[in-house]
């Protein structure tokens, strides 16, 4: 009984495995038919006739070209036959048999892909895997294997089977810059056809199943690459000829005995024409992924790409990436270098300008490149993406929102400096404080914070899901590349291009393959210029100062991560922008430890100094940015300037409007805010001049409603005076002019002119003033990251920091561990997307 019905069980199964199988060739074939009807087979893509690939510059001068006879069209009768059967054994055993289609393997490869609910089986002939490379896209879609069983069917329908067999070995990519069979024998064993053919057979039996296996996956199946998976696929290779019966069993023991008889080193011409070898590393990089072929492949396709690179930008980077007074010092004082890397990309289109990867010159072609390919922690200057960014884009809150000075969340803590109670956004971010960061992500909610970064171009990992990533704590980082990109929606009014330097892909028929989207808006443009208004604030008035480029708006953030090993700092960033460039700038060690790090008191500030040096050259070369214009519905007021006997303080009054916060400016910084129409500016120097200006926004939508007149004043000079019992009650003076006031001195008893209402010497503004060094630039040997102001008791919002060389407002982006190596998160789920864990990963950052 149990044998009877397992024969029928076997039966029932081969009848419906033959059912299914008439079926699919019974489709497979009328879709064929259907679609082969219409199609026009363009032999000539089939020929290989060789042409160069070459890359050009912005300019159009040619920055490389690859050809060195690398694609030749070798015919059947002069091919290895050992060569050819390896590869129908191994890849398509039926080749000689079929008409383009294996109806089996198609079987196959459906029921593996019903499986597992994707199309990931190729159960692709040798004709069909040409017909994909030669006529259509890269993928693994079922409309895609339909098309290749209509090419595959024409092509045979053309060709004979020798020629088809041909094609496809002369097209292949056999990896180390070898394209087709006669230079992969070349390549590989420096050998001609003819010297290969007279070489012991086992020998050349041996070579043969070595390279039918590569082109597979050429990268990963080459001796040089990886020689156990090599040697894996080659046994594979031997074992398909002995079982087709193309070589005996002595033949297929003594091969596999035999090593892989490759040259030491693979013959690689060094004949290729190349400049700015880094650049063109990514150029191919980045057609490689267009293409979806590796980028040696690319080298020899024939494809002409024309890209936006600019080479005096790329020379301005160099000289300052080299220059070694701008880095660090290295604490250990060996050999090792405190690396750099430099991206600078158009935000009007997302085409890279220039990039550099390294503080040396790379002249080795192909090699590591950190600009693009190094991720590292991004410390504060992360926070515009994953903390302020999505609260601004949800318009729930504004830059004049109050953020709390936060420090312990559950078991979470982060230190801070010059950070209590609340304050707004913009000082928050001003000042580089942490708690509002990590206090602004929790609100939020990090699922929200998460898919708006991946917006800007930014993949987070599973892990990056705690608290810390608000402070750039992230399981890989990124790269330099990747926050350029990022960026580019707050120089751009929200608009992003993924970044790009192929501007245009043309093949070796002269057809356009690919051009790169245009712009599309991805986050509000209103969230945007708040965030770049903000980010204006940090380089006029905050930790950003070094970057500033006189006669241009830079805006900008630095960022500063830590040193796992507890000694100094292991990365330091600053990420600035202008309508028409982003900029990032990247110092660090490649392998930080106890001796190799960036000390503690030389932070991002440098990082500033690098990017502001070439930022000022590269403003020089570029066009200016077509800057749409703005609505011009922002009203006008008028502002008054008073100040006090011992010249030291200013006070600036106007009209209050219900509804609006103002935000007041001296000498084009912000230096504070207001909730009414009076500000006192204090601590200044006698006999200097200040300008101020007023802007109001509205405290809801943080839209800006109106600005007033630029209104300036010049301190007198302040003389010693004996002491008196009594002092007369001093009026403030009032200036309504708005051009800076003659050179002459003006004394303490000067007569004043009346006005509305005239503030007393104890008067002081509802908010509470910033002391505010000065904006003018300063020389570089004054500037003390050490020494700070220290603010007067109650006064804290705004407090500078004085010189340019300073960490954000003196405080560190540390976490307090709950446990060895672990940092758990807690606290308030103030919202539904808050994900809260046991453990977080550990955080390295600093709040540079």
């Amino acid at each position: 009984m149990g044998i009877r019905h397992t024969t029928r069980n076997i039966f029932k199964a081969t009848m419906v495995s033959l059912l299914f199988t008439a079926i699919v060739g019974l489709l497979t074939g009328l879709i064929v038919n259907q679609r082969f009807a219409s199609i026009e087979l363009d032999g000539e893509k089939l020929r290989i006739e060789p042409k160069p690939t070459r890359i050009y510059d912005a300019q159009g001068n040619k920055m490389a070209e690859f050809e060195k006879d690398r694609k030749e069209m070798t015919p059947y009768s002069e091919i290895p036959k050992e060569i050819i059967e390896g590869v129908v054994a191994t890849e398509d055993r039926e080749f000689f048999n079929h008409a383009g289609v294996n109806v089996r393997t198609i079987f196959r490869a459906v029921l593996v892909d019903l499986r597992s609910g994707s199309f990931e089986q190729g159960g692709s002939t040798v004709t069909q895997q040409l017909a994909k490379g030669i006529y259509l896209n890269p993928g693994k879609t079922l409309d895609r294997k339909i098309q290749e069983a209509v090419y595959a069917t024409a092509i045979e329908k053309e060709y004979s089977k020798q020629d088809i067999i041909a094609f496809y070995l002369n097209h292949n990519f056999y990896g180390q810059r070898a394209y087709g069979v006669k230079n992969a024998i070349k390549t590989y064993f420096g050998m001609t056809i003819e010297e290969f053919e007279k070489q012991d057979k086992i020998d050349r039996i041996a070579r043969s199943a070595l390279l039918a296996g590569i082109p597979q996956s050429p990268s990963v199946l080459n001796p040089y690459a990886n020689k156990e998976q090599a040697m894996q696929r080659r046994n594979t290779v031997l074992t398909n000829m002995y079982v087709r019966g193309y070589i005996t069993r002595e033949e297929y023991e003594a091969a596999k005995t035999k090593d892989f008889l490759v040259l030491q080193q693979p013959k690689i011409a060094d004949d290729e024409q190349i400049h700015y070898p880094e650049y063109v590393h990514y150029v191919l990089s980045e057609a490689s992924k267009i293409l979806d072929m590796p980028i040696e492949e690319v080298m020899y396709s024939g494809v002409t790409l024309y890209t936006s690179f600019e080479p005096e930008v790329y020379k301005a980077m160099r000289q300052h990436m080299s220059d070694s007074s701008l880095y660090p010092t290295n604490p250990a004082g060996d050999d090792q270098k405190i690396q750099g890397a430099s991206v600078f990309v158009n935000p009007q289109n997302g085409e890279i300008y220039a990039m550099t990867g390294s503080r040396d010159e790379i002249t080795q072609f192909l090699s590591f490149n950190r600009a693009f390919q190094a991720k590292r922690g991004p410390g504060s200057s992360f926070k515009p993406i994953m903390d302020y960014g999505p609260a601004l884009e949800t318009g729930k809150w504004n830059p004049y929102s109050t953020v709390q000075c936060q420090s312990s969340f559950g078991t979470y803590f982060v230190k801070d400096h010059n950070c209590n109670g609340s304050k707004s956004m913009a000082e928050a971010l001003r000042l580089s404080n942490n708690g509002p960061a990590v206090w602004m992500l929790q609100q939020v909610g990090i699922d929200y914070a998460r898919a708006y970064v991946k917006k800007l171009g930014i993949e987070l990992t599973d892990n990056d899901i705690y608290l810390p990533i608000a402070l750039g704590g992230l399981e890989y980082g990124v790269t330099p590349l990747e926050m350029a990109d990022a960026y580019q929606v707050f120089a751009n009014g929200g608009k992003r291009a993924e970044a790009h330097t192929i501007r245009r892909m043309v093949n070796y028929l002269d057809e356009v393959v690919y051009e790169p989207e245009q712009p599309k808006q991805v986050i509000r443009a209103e969230a945007a210029d708040q965030m770049k208004s903000m980010l204006r604030s940090v380089v006029t008035n905050g930790t950003g100062r070094n970057a500033e480029v006189p006669g241009y708006k830079i805006s900008g953030k630095t960022g500063t991560n830590e040193n796992p090993s507890g000694h100094g700092n292991k990365d330091i960033w600053f990420a600035g922008f202008t309508d028409n460039m982003v900029g990032i700038v990247w110092m660090g060690f490649d392998n930080a430890d106890s001796r190799h790090y960036i000390p503690s008191g030389q932070t991002s500030y440098i990082a500033a100094k690098m990017f502001g040096e070439i930022a000022k050259d590269t403003l020089k070369i570029l066009p200016k940015a077509k800057i749409t214009a703005q609505q011009s519905n922002v009203d006008k007021i008028s502002i008054e300037l008073f100040r006090n006997t011992e010249g030291n303080q200013v006070t600036v009054k106007w009209e209050d409007k219900p509804g609006l916060k103002y935000e007041i400016h001296r000498n084009d910084a912000i230096i504070g805010d207001s909730l009414d129409g009076s500000y006192t500016d204090t601590n200044l120097k006698a006999e200097k001049t200040y300008t101020y200006q007023v802007v109001g926004f509205d405290e809801k939508t943080g839209q800006k409603v109106l600005e007033s007149n630029k209104s300036s004043i010049q301190l007198p000079k302040v003389e010693e005076k004996p002491v008196v019992e009594e002092k007369p009650a001093v009026e403030d003076k009032p200036v309504v002019e708005e051009t800076p006031p003659a050179t002459k001195e003006e004394d303490d008893t000067t007569e004043q002119k009346p006005t509305k209402e005239e503030p007393t010497k104890e008067e002081t503004p509802q908010t509470e003033a910033p002391k505010q060094s000065e904006t003018q630039p300063q020389k570089e040997t004054e500037t003390d990251p050490q020494k700070t102001q220290t603010p007067s008791s109650g006064d804290t919002t705004g407090t500078d920091v004085k010189g340019t060389e300073q960490k954000d407002s003196g405080s560190q982006e540390e976490t307090t561990q709950t446990k060895a190596g672990q940092t758990t998160s807690g606290g308030d789920n103030n919202s539904q997307n808050q994900k809260v864990t046991e453990q977080q990963p550990k955080t390295e950052t600093n709040n540079l």
